[in-house]
């Protein structure tokens, strides 16, 4: 009975922030169709939904250290079945705003995105704990843990992103947008085609061209293989 009671809470815990987003949506869809000049509304709503979770999943996170201090396993893996979905619905607001779809997401999931999970998940256990904790030697470990890891995951993506992009990663650190880029050819400095950065994420970079807007290492590979890798990236000054 107080495992069904346990588990009752919880999922009424999940639904109300979620009936109020469903409801707020509704509200929200129907007043943007009623403008003049409709606007994105759903990026909103993702956005949203995202804190929902990421409150939601940090609250069982720090419920579930709770109860493995107090031994209470069997409300653990209760916690356990609430924490699984979680996490395909991130997986699946980061393909809205990726712009591709769930299998290709999964697809292209490699070594660098699992180091980041592991760090991101390591944060959200840490400051799980350091709620439980109230020694002071204990937080200080703490701390250090979650400082460590954002650190290990800063210089980390610093060095993925000096690998990917190898003698062209000045064009990443010290590009901004707008910064026009020529291709040269390595034995006579003639520009061989030119572009500008159009936007920069986290570890990327995008160029756009007279065609489209396609990443930087796209855009080079085939004038690459043309010329025999006889190439170079430069900034136009």
């Amino acid at each position: 009975m107080n495992i069904l009671k346990s588990f009752l809470k919880r999922l009424f815990i999940v639904i109300v922030p979620f009936l109020g987003l469903y409801y707020y949506s509704e509200i929200a869809f129907e007043a943007n169709r009623q403008k003049e000049h409709p606007t994105d509304a759903g990026l909103g709503i993702a956005v949203f939904l995202f804190f929902i979770l990421f409150f939601l999943f940090l609250g069982f996170i720090i419920d579930t250290i709770l109860r493995i201090v107090k031994k209470e396993h069997k409300t653990v893996l209760i916690n356990i079945i609430f924490l699984l979905p979680f996490l395909f619905l991130i997986l699946y607001i980061a393909t809205l705003f990726s712009g591709g779809s769930l299998y290709e997401i999964v697809k292209n999931f490699n070594n660098q995105e699992f180091v980041y999970l592991v760090l991101i998940y390591l944060v959200l256990i840490s400051l799980g704990f350091l709620i439980v904790y109230k020694n002071p030697l204990k937080k200080t470990i703490i701390y250090l843990t979650i400082l460590s890891c954002i650190a290990g995951g800063y210089f980390y993506n610093k060095h993925s992103i000096e690998e990917y992009y190898g003698k062209n990663k000045d064009i990443y650190f010290q590009g901004k947008s707008n910064d026009t880029i020529i291709v040269l050819a390595s034995d006579n400095m003639s520009v061989i085609t030119e572009g500008k950065i159009e936007r920069k994420t986290w570890n990327r970079v995008y160029i756009k061209t007279d065609k489209n807007t396609v990443e930087l290492n796209d855009w080079i590979k085939p004038i690459a293989r043309e010329y025999s890798d006889s190439i170079k990236c430069e900034f136009r000054h």
